[in-house]
């Protein structure tokens, strides 16, 4: 089972059809034939959730509503090239870091099985549901390095088997997921660039260890999909937020927050200084569940806290996250009540259902310091300690972590 919150759900507005009406999440269609938790000190703004910035596909005068690494046809066998780096940042107009980063910056097409649809349009209740091959959803991303590896989020790429990415200058072309991190909410692609073809450039990847609140700061991306290589202007409000990721009891951290325009479909674009550099990945808005007005107020992951993660990915295809191999949910106090223990997994004859984890290694958990965040900064092989409450009795026990699965329960 999926980690849970007791209210304030994550409130994703992607490109992808569900079943009608189901008033929550929010999801835009693509046109074809409970949490309690302040991450953020927002006192004044009452009812907002957070929102996914992921693209509204088809045309804009219909309703907004997203692993292998194959190389592809290439000319020549790339060699190893990491993403390009500046060591000194010159300010620029934001004219001129538009004008040199457009040509690095991408749609991301995600096509995969949707539901057979009925004439109205709403699924085909008690008929056949066998699926069809069409566009699920549309984000941004940018290119990372001259073997054509391309950026975006993993929320942008969900329930994908087939990835496009087209240029600024409206080229597209085949791409292939490399892979994925659910948790940090990055994916890479790889461009299969057709014989002669080349790459119209590379992004500049910058530091976002020095990013001060007040700096100017550039988004590019592809509003709804259409609107390719959209720039916007704006200032960083802060930095070191957190708010609550899509992939249950972890939170993403060091995000910038930033007043930048972004709408659906800026998902995975690059957030820039003004010396061009990208110094972070636009993932999400906050919206007004009152209103569902978007509040202004846009967050980017920050390009320092992910860049050995997409190395990472890049070089293995994957993240290797430690697993205790439990299912789990949250409690009301932010404990980790334990449902089910896999009996091949590590915590097999260590934990059991009805267990509540309380702590990890000495660090309390709780809805400040949620428990996967505590888990990752440990790595298959570490052995944990967890304290843990029993028929009302505390005590510790340890775990030697393994391997998180693809497709982990928990």
């Amino acid at each position: 089972m999926n980690d849970e919150y007791p209210s304030d759900e994550w409130r994703p507005i992607v490109d992808r059809p569900v079943p009608a009406p189901v008033p929550r999440p929010q999801r835009a269609t693509v046109p074809t034939s409970t949490r309690r938790r302040k991450v953020l000190p927002l006192g004044a703004i009452l009812g907002i959730l957070m929102a996914l910035v992921l693209a509204g596909g088809g045309v804009l005068n219909q309703a907004a509503d997203a692993a292998t690494n194959l190389l592809g046809s290439q000319t020549a066998t790339p060699t190893a090239v990491t993403a390009q780096t500046t060591g000194s940042a010159t300010d620029q107009t934001v004219a001129q870091v538009a004008a040199a980063a457009n040509p690095t910056v991408v749609t991301v097409t995600t096509i995969g099985q949707a539901p057979a649809q009925s004439q109205t349009g709403l699924p085909s209740f008690g008929q056949s549901q066998s699926g069809t091959e069409q566009p699920l959803a549309k984000g941004s991303g940018f290119i990372w390095d001259a073997n054509g590896h391309v950026i975006t989020n993993a929320h942008v790429v969900a329930g994908g088997d087939q990835f496009t990415v087209t240029f600024s200058d409206g080229t597209t072309v085949d791409a292939t997921l490399v892979g994925k991190d659910v948790f940090a909410d990055v994916a890479v692609l790889q461009v299969e660039l057709k014989s002669g073809g080349k790459l119209p450039g590379v992004a500049t990847i910058g530091d976002s260890a020095g990013v001060a609140s007040g700096e100017t700061v550039i988004a590019i991306g592809s509003p709804y999909g259409e609107l390719t290589n959209t720039v916007s202007e704006g200032i960083v409000g802060a930095t070191g937020r957190t708010l609550p990721s899509s992939a249950g009891t972890y939170d993403l951290t060091d995000l910038i927050q930033h007043d930048a325009a972004i709408y659906p479909g800026n998902s995975g674009g690059p957030l820039l200084n003004l010396a061009g550099q990208v110094i972070g990945i636009n993932v999400a808005t906050l919206q007004d569940t009152q209103t569902g007005q978007a509040s202004g107020i846009g967050f980017a992951i920050s390009i320092d806290s992910v860049r050995d993660l997409i190395t990472g990915i890049i070089q293995n295809g994957s993240v290797d996250r430690p697993y205790l191999g439990i299912q789990s949910q949250v409690t009301q106090s932010g404990g980790q009540g334990v449902v089910d223990v896999d009996s091949s997994g590590p915590s097999a004859n260590v934990l059991k259902p009805g267990d509540l984890i309380t702590a990890v290694d000495g660090t309390d958990i709780g809805l400040d310091t949620p428990f996967l965040n505590q888990l990752f900064t440990h790595k298959p092989g570490d052995t944990v300690k967890l304290k843990i409450e029993r028929n009302g009795k505390t005590q510790t026990v340890s775990v030697k972590l393994a391997s998180r699965p693809a497709d982990p329960t928990a």
